[in-house]
């Protein structure tokens, strides 16, 4: 749900109630978005779970397909070709 920072502020009790259950709630100033109360569950769920790019290729479910020979490679075998500088 959204709401405007003053709406926010006097139903604080019902907004913290909402992300509790587990419903983002986006408080906005001027119709912009300032900020999403989330349950600390549902926070923590979502910081643990950052991974670095490298992590995020290594468990993607297409590495496993890839190195089970069900995707293609696409890169060239050829080695490079020489050229003149």
């Amino acid at each position: 749900m959204r709401w405007q920072v003053a709406e926010a502020r006097a139903n604080l009790t019902s907004l913290i109630d909402a992300a509790l259950r587990g419903h983002p709630q986006e408080i906005v100033r001027r119709g912009k978005s300032l900020v999403v109360v989330v349950s600390a569950k549902d926070y923590k769920v979502f910081a643990k779970s950052r991974q670095s790019l490298d992590e995020m290729f290594h468990n993607s479910p297409l590495a496993a397909a890839f190195g089970k020979g069900q995707i293609p490679e696409l890169r060239h075998k050829e080695p490079f070709r020489d050229i003149s500088l």
